[in-house]
């Protein structure tokens, strides 16, 4: 082989392994990127297993309360037609019912009667076997409007035209106080209130129609293991302390002039607050302390004796409804997480809202789009 031949087979032995590495290169890089997209994908899937149809969501980095104090966490929320929001939980146990003895709470905050802190006893372990989506927020103004736009819907203080609105100082039966007209400024932004039991389950009644899934009210197990977001050990969901309220719950405050306070919190609000002005819980839900009373599902009974603690719904029958949670009005020793209220299904006050829930079901995703709040200027008054 002469001098000119080797240097054209060098030539050809060069150029050919410069492709291969160049091919190698490209391979790899493809990989890392189908590689990438199989995390995100797994991610998405994660994200999109169990939700309804025709829903979409996005996580937000959000500033939430502990009993360990403020932190950053990444929350995942899901949103329905309308624009509400919701935080998926998963199965799991907690320890339901009052941390505190009914003769600590009647001494620690008086007042009261003991009668009513031996409903939420005996404190017991229940398991939740089956995941949820549940609103971050309770049910607005707004979206309320919108479902008695389409379908003129009258509430049970429209039909009976009246309810109990806090006025010179006390609650009391008040002619034409409703939804539209709680005494009080609100905006589409605002919970509703003054919705009975029964406007609370016509409003899921017409959603679940809407969209095709089962929206109703939380169960009180539910309710309960949602508002305490891990928390089940303490009074509420940021700890032990009262002044701990201030900037994470529209409750009675220092500002209200009412008779009983958080000691040490002034939350600027003289009723009802706009949803998601306060620093959520460690789920990612606004206002489950204060703001408004929130209906469930339950049937009351004035103890946890007998009851299930394996996906418990209250007893079989009964004549009254449980709310929970507390309002823009309600004292330490009522606003808290294991306290349970109750009244006729078609109780209502300026004080009554709801949140819905959603049991899980397999179906599949279409697009993801924004949420707002419905905004409906012709039902505001």
């Amino acid at each position: 082989m002469n001098h000119l031949s080797r240097i054209f087979l060098w030539t050809v032995l060069f150029l050919l392994l410069t492709s291969s590495l160049q091919a190698t290169a490209k391979l790899e890089i493809a990989e890392f990127a189908v590689s990438s997209d199989i995390k995100e994908s797994a991610s998405n899937v994660n994200a999109l297993k169990g939700l309804p149809c025709g829903w979409s969501f996005q996580s937000r980095q959000l500033t939430v309360a502990t009993p360990q104090g403020d932190s950053l966490r990444e929350i995942t929320f899901y949103q329905n037609s309308l624009g509400m929001e919701f935080v998926k939980i998963l199965l799991g146990s907690f320890m339901m019912g009052d941390t505190l003895s009914p003769q600590e709470v009647h001494s620690k905050w008086p007042g009261g009667q003991l009668e009513w802190y031996k409903r939420s006893h005996p404190r017991r372990r229940v398991q939740l076997t089956q995941g949820f989506y549940i609103a971050s927020a309770p049910v607005t103004r707004g979206q309320f409007a919108h479902f008695v736009h389409q379908t003129g819907y009258k509430t049970d203080a429209e039909k009976q035209g009246r309810a109990r609105a806090f006025k010179d100082g006390k609650w009391d039966w008040q002619d034409g106080v409703d939804w539209k007209n709680p005494l009080f400024d609100q905006t589409n932004a605002h919970p509703v209130v003054c919705v009975s039991y029964n406007d609370a389950i016509a409003f899921c009644q017409w959603l679940s129609q809407k969209e095709g899934q089962t929206y109703t009210l939380p169960t009180e197990a539910q309710w309960e293991y949602a508002a305490r977001a891990g928390a089940d050990s303490t009074t509420w969901y940021w700890g032990d302390d009262e002044s701990g309220a201030q900037g994470r719950a529209n409750t009675a405050d220092e500002g209200n002039n009412l008779r009983y306070a958080f000691e040490g919190v002034k939350d600027g609000y003289e009723f009802t607050s706009p949803i998601a002005s306060f620093t959520p819980n460690a789920f990612g839900l606004h206002d489950t302390i204060g703001n408004v009373w929130e209906w469930c599902l339950d049937w009351f009974q004035d103890s946890y004796s007998g009851l299930d603690t394996i996906d418990p719904e209250g007893p079989p029958s009964g004549s009254l409804r449980v709310l929970r949670g507390g309002s823009w009005s309600t004292n330490p020793r009522l606003c808290r997480a294991a306290f349970r209220y109750r009244y006729a299904p078609d109780s209502r006050r300026t004080s009554y809202g709801f949140r819905v829930v959603v049991v899980f079901s397999e179906t599949r995703n279409n697009s993801v789009k924004h949420s707002t709040v419905l905004d409906c200027p012709a039902c505001l008054h």
